[in-house]
């Protein structure tokens, strides 16, 4: 099975989300469904592996924390875009959360630096880049700010329609 840990947004921000999304409708942009923030992607994992992980991640102590949403970005950068994302400002909480849910599962070594976003949308390779950039660039993103208080383990099911996304465990934060 496909896992990862990441955090949902609030139903107030997953709608704002949505209405940022509904600028969007170019073609050749493929809308990401249900945005959240990938912690960590532990990619096929068997079965027999997520009582470990499900222990491990049961160990990880940490306070809620506010996330504000920051500004547009691009992967792997703006002049050749396939994914749009929001960002959020920088978060001494989140970066501890996420160093901690790393060095918890040792045997699933992380690919590529930590950088905290909200996957908007994918850009398809006929995409025109420049409409793209142009529609960007004509929204303003609010500053908008919300409470973590959990981070999750996920399935993911890859279907011809898009993944399909199922919580496995909740973790809630703890006051500190």
């Amino acid at each position: 099975m496909r896992l990862f840990i990441a955090l949902d947004v609030p139903s107030k921000v997953q709608k704002y989300l949505e209405t940022i999304q509904s600028k969007l409708q170019i073609n050749g942009l493929s809308i990401a469904k249900h945005p959240h923030m990938t912690l960590k992607f532990l990619g096929e994992v068997k079965e027999e592996n997520l009582n470990d992980i499900n222990s491990a991640l049961q160990e990880i102590s940490f306070s809620p924390f506010e996330l504000t949403l920051s500004e547009f970005g691009f992967f792997p950068s703006s002049s050749k875009p396939r994914v749009i994302f929001i960002g959020s400002i920088e978060n001494e909480q989140l970066s501890e959360l996420q160093k901690n849910i790393s060095q918890s599962l040792p045997s699933f070594p992380d690919d590529h630096s930590f950088h905290p976003h909200f996957t908007i949308a994918r850009v398809k390779e006929f995409a025109n880049k420049a409409e793209i950039k142009e529609a960007v660039n004509g929204i303003k993103i609010n500053p908008i700010s919300f409470n973590i208080s959990e981070f999750k383990l996920k399935k993911s099911v890859l279907t011809p329609n898009g993944p399909v996304y199922s919580d496995l465990f909740i973790y809630s934060a703890k006051d500190l």
